[in-house]
């Protein structure tokens, strides 16, 4: 089984399960991501806040957040609204683009 562990990250963010930590500025990097909710929560009238999913992760280092999408398929994934990365100097990448 491949090691999926990505040093450096620390998700700050995850409302499925209602984590919601502090935010941790000592990493420069933040990937903000919303979802649209899955066929079955919608049919179940299962509530979300704010009706998606939505994940904040901070890392170290640019790279580490784009190896984390990378291995979480979050650039591809069906139901992304919207996936931002910024850094100290702004907003570095979005999608969808456009």
């Amino acid at each position: 089984m491949p090691n999926n562990v990505i040093p450096g990250l620390k998700l700050i963010r995850f409302n499925i399960k209602k984590l919601n930590l502090p935010d941790d500025t000592s990493l420069p990097f933040k990937l903000e991501a919303s979802f649209r909710p899955t066929w079955f929560a919608k049919m179940a009238f299962i509530g979300l806040p704010g009706g998606r999913e939505e994940i904040v992760v901070r890392g170290a280092t640019l790279e580490t957040l784009r190896r984390f999408v990378e291995v979480n398929g979050l650039g591809t994934h069906a139901r992304l609204l919207r996936l931002t990365i910024s850094g100290p100097e702004g907003i570095i990448e979005q999608l969808p683009q456009g």
